[in-house]
């Protein structure tokens, strides 16, 4: 499954050429307050594991593919849900 589609399209793969900055911002501009805490929270996530995974490469020689990473990032997600109660990530199919 895709991560727009498991973030029911709130999360999107950044454009071409896009920076992270410009990406960040742009995407949580226009929400109302709770959808753009969740979208930061669900960026968060995607941006900590993206790290963990170059960290792998670089200092484990470890590759991970990206269905691998969104695997990671789905995992955390629902520990967090599981350690913290519902919240809003519930939304979502995790």
């Amino acid at each position: 499954m895709c991560s727009w589609t498991w973030t029911q399209h709130l999360v999107q793969v950044p454009g071409q050429g896009l920076e992270v900055m410009d990406w960040w911002e742009k995407g949580l501009a226009h929400l109302p307050k709770k959808a753009r805490r969740l979208k930061a929270t669900l960026m968060i996530y995607c941006a900590w594991n993206i790290w963990k995974a170059r960290n792998r490469r670089v200092f484990d020689n470890k590759i991970l593919l990206p269905v691998e990473v969104l695997h990671e990032i789905k995992d955390e997600v629902h520990c967090r849900t599981v350690a913290c109660g519902r919240f809003e990530l519930s939304l979502f199919n995790i």
